[in-house]
């Protein structure tokens, strides 16, 4: 597998788990949507959209 397949799997995994919580939290409260946070995601990567997706959940 090697050392790139080791990265991949990893972001692969705290990327879907990073979805599932947002999936989670909007069906909670009155939270940001879903939606620009994935998009965010998948173009620039998770330690965008993660920090992005906090800040606005504070905000709201």
């Amino acid at each position: 597998m090697g050392a790139a397949g080791g990265f991949s799997a990893d972001l692969l995994i705290s990327s879907f788990v990073f979805w599932a919580f947002m999936f989670q939290q909007h069906g909670r409260a009155n939270g940001p949507k879903p939606a620009l946070f994935i998009v965010l995601n998948l173009c620039i990567g998770l330690s965008c959209a993660l920090p992005a997706y906090l800040y606005a959940r504070e905000k709201s």
